[in-house]
């Protein structure tokens, strides 16, 4: 599954940021990943919310600190609002 591809390349520093559609389970958190949210929609079917999440690996690249802090901007947020 592409999520599982994205956690190995990002614990073996291969890649700085992955985007999911599930949150990390205790053991990803435990091995120095973490998650931030990214988008929160309502599903078309009783399912209820879905969620996406950038995930990466601490300490942060500088370019993927940067970029996290314009997604979480309320400039990147109305950005990200517009898709």
């Amino acid at each position: 599954n592409g999520g599982d591809v994205g956690i190995d390349l990002l614990s073996s520093r291969e890649i700085d940021l992955a985007a999911l559609d599930r949150p990390l389970s205790q053991a990803e958190k435990a091995a120095g990943l973490r998650e931030v949210v990214i988008h929160t929609s309502q599903s078309g079917s009783n399912d209820g919310e879905i969620k996406m999440y950038y995930v990466y690996q601490e300490p942060l690249n500088p370019d993927t600190e940067i970029f996290l802090g314009y997604v979480l901007s309320e400039q990147g947020q109305q950005t990200l609002n517009e898709f």
